[in-house]
């Protein structure tokens, strides 16, 4: 009897999926990187002839009766995802129960699925038949070549240069030889000068 009954509450909720105002919609395929994060949407509808005064809106993976990773109104989430999940649906206004899955793990790759359940004057219960494939890659960092310019502009330096750089201080020590050259020249000629001056002087006393 209690197989008898599962089959048939089976079957209605299969029915209200597929017809009678019951939709739920999730995009068929979604791609992630490993450490970022997705939104999985879910939007949902129902017949008019429902006034609901409560939402409940649950996520499951793996399959359709998988289990669950989520449930709004419990507030429960599944170790794996806690911390991680952040509702980001608004059932009363908006009609959806869209989830973000946040710090993506390669593990993350599954198929999601959302389940709607409302009370009021009538109690109605369904989900999404084939869910959203989530793929999570693995982070890779980008290949750069910003720093293969500069090698190749330091090797050419090196090479119309001679030779590696030289040294700051040893540049200074040759600027300050090279000046103290030209002082001492100039002081030798002024003193050639005045010593060819004095003799001069001294051959017309006489």
């Amino acid at each position: 009897m209690g197989s008898a009954l599962h089959l048939l509450l089976l079957s209605l909720c299969v029915g209200m999926i597929h017809g009678d105002g019951f939709t739920v919609k999730q995009p068929g395929r979604l791609e992630g990187v490993e450490g970022g994060w997705i939104d999985i949407p879910c939007t949902f509808t129902y017949p008019d002839t429902h006034t609901p005064t409560g939402y409940d809106i649950a996520w499951r993976r793996n399959e359709f009766h998988g289990e669950f990773i989520f449930n709004m109104s419990l507030g429960y989430t599944h170790p794996e995802y806690r911390g991680r999940i952040q509702f980001l649906g608004d059932p009363a206004k908006e009609r959806t129960g869209t989830i973000r899955i946040k710090q993506l793990r390669t593990r993350d790759t599954n198929r999601y699925f959302c389940r709607v359940a409302i009370t009021g004057n009538r109690y109605a219960l369904w989900q999404s038949v084939p869910g959203t494939y989530l793929t999570v890659r693995a982070w890779r960092p980008e290949t750069t070549t910003d720093r293969a310019p500069s090698s190749v502009s330091a090797a050419s330096q090196r090479s119309v240069d001679g030779g590696d750089p030289l040294p700051q201080g040893l540049i200074l020590i040759i600027k300050a030889g090279f000046a103290l050259t030209i002082l001492v020249t100039v002081w030798l000629v002024g003193m050639c000068l005045m010593n060819r001056k004095e003799v001069t002087d001294s051959s017309d006393g006489n």
